[in-house]
């Protein structure tokens, strides 16, 4: 097992314009685009669901979506999810609560939506990461557009999420 980076996806690498200039992998597998819904049990997650109707579009208009994306997409839209709910917990309830141990005494810790927050936190950056939605990330793509058409294609593509 190598240690260092993970290597960047070639579609990614084109769309920031190659920035380190080495050969992109032109035999990289590259699933074809396809369409593809959201999964079943995101029905029952609204949250979940509003995210993956808000990022779908513009990854597959970006083109670096593919079929094989589609459980990396979800787990960034599950994530997602429990971050938006463990931050509504703590701005409702604060970061803290108070826990009396055996002995009686009480102690004051972090409450465990700041923990659950937290990770979904990582998750987001990892799988966002992967799929370039992460700021550093988005900030080298580059998008050339260069005819009414493809300038017609990206109109509401970046819209606020809410």
């Amino acid at each position: 097992m190598t240690s260092g980076r993970r290597p960047k996806p070639t579609a990614l690498k084109r769309l920031n314009g190659n920035p380190g200039k080495g050969p992109l992998n032109e035999n990289e597998p590259t699933p074809p685009p396809d369409e593809f819904d959201a999964p079943e049990w995101m029905i029952k997650d609204a949250r979940a669901l509003s995210t993956w109707n808000h990022l779908y579009p513009m990854l597959k208009t970006m083109g670096i979506l593919t079929i094989a994306d589609a459980g990396v997409l979800e787990s960034y839209c599950s994530a997602y999810a429990d971050w938006v709910r463990a931050r509504e917990h703590i701005i409702a309830h604060g970061p803290y609560t108070t826990t009396v141990n055996k002995a009686g005494a009480e102690y004051i810790s972090a409450h465990p939506a700041v923990l659950v927050g937290d990770k979904a936190q990582a998750l987001m950056a990892k799988w966002g990461a992967m799929l370039g939605l992460n700021p550093a990330d988005r900030s080298k793509l580059q998008v050339n557009l260069t005819t009414p058409d493809e300038k017609d294609k990206w109109h509401g593509v970046f819209s606020q999420h809410g």
